[in-house]
């Protein structure tokens, strides 16, 4: 496991997934500063206000059935970057209720 972080990497997305779940199952653990995701990815970038709450849901969603029984969230602290690596659609708390 990365060094805790207020930013998690979650894989084993699929192509069912949408913006709307992820919000959904991860915003019971805290405030979300931004989910970087793009549909169709296998993964996306969850970042929280507070490590607390990252680290919360990193343990609790670890394994979590996300789409389904067959498909297990993979979970872990990812590096807080300020600009993405790359292009994403950035989407801010207000933009998903």
């Amino acid at each position: 496991m990365a060094n805790p972080t207020t930013r998690l990497w979650v894989g084993g997305l699929g192509p069912g997934n949408s913006l709307a779940a992820l919000a959904r199952e991860f915003d019971r653990f805290g405030s979300i500063r931004n989910i970087d995701y793009v549909k169709g990815d296998s993964f996306a970038y969850i970042q929280y206000e507070s490590l607390d709450a990252a680290q919360a849901a990193c343990t609790q969603m670890r394994g979590f059935p996300l789409g389904g029984p067959e498909r297990r969230l993979r979970v872990d602290f990812a590096k807080v970057e300020e600009s993405p690596s790359r292009l994403w659609v950035i989407w801010r708390r207000s933009t998903w209720l």
